[in-house]
């Protein structure tokens, strides 16, 4: 149940996209602030937001794995990234229902990437993610992404959107834990090359 495109941007400002009381709950807390925004007839719009204590260029280099998003999407067993045409395919499902989906993802500009689902399930979803530094050095995370009523056939629209705010919730926890875990060894094994002797150089007479 795929329902979000990605974007990584460090320059626009992420409560610009949020809710001002989720804006105050992402930053004071450490808890994954999701939401749905339904209207009949338009959009169905998700997000889910969270600050984890990483740069913004740790938590990118986590992000943009694509091969990875099979460890944090809930209900997807396999991601598969084609660098060369920029679609990313994703496969899945849950309680005997399948689930495929091909995006296209665009390159990076200016911090900025974005995707579209192109073929398959929930085709025609758009949406993105993205990342912004803190005052205090930590990062904030959004991901956000949005469907039109009349492109959610199947599944059902209270399906949608139902179960979009419990996926983003899961894909908002899970790729913070992602990304802490595979911070924290890399700064483990920096700080242990720090502790390393390094030899001296030998005196000339």
């Amino acid at each position: 149940m795929l329902l979000f495109l990605i974007t990584l941007s460090g320059f626009a400002g992420i409560t610009e996209f949020i809710e001002p009381k989720d804006a105050a709950r992402v930053k004071s807390t450490r808890e994954i602030v999701s939401r749905v925004d339904f209207k009949k007839n338009e959009k169905i719009k998700f997000y889910a937001t969270f600050q984890t204590p990483v740069s913004t260029d740790q938590a990118e280099q986590v992000i943009t794995r694509y091969d990875n998003y099979e460890k944090f999407i809930p209900f997807v067993t396999l991601s598969r990234y084609d660098a060369r045409t920029g679609s990313l395919d994703l496969e899945g499902g849950v309680l005997g229902w399948n689930l495929k989906s091909t995006l296209q993802v665009s390159k990076i500009v200016n911090g900025k990437l974005s995707f579209e689902i192109i073929s398959g399930h929930f085709k025609g979803l758009k949406g993105f993610m993205m990342t912004e530094r803190t005052q205090d050095y930590k990062t904030l995370v959004l991901i956000q992404g949005e469907l039109d009523d009349k492109n959610a056939r199947w599944p059902p629209v209270w399906v949608v959107e139902n179960g979009g705010k419990i996926v983003f919730q899961i894909s908002g926890n899970k790729l913070r834990s992602l990304i802490e875990e595979e911070v924290k060894p890399r700064e483990k094994a920096d700080e242990e090359n720090n502790d390393v002797p390094k030899p001296r150089r030998a005196k000339t007479r």
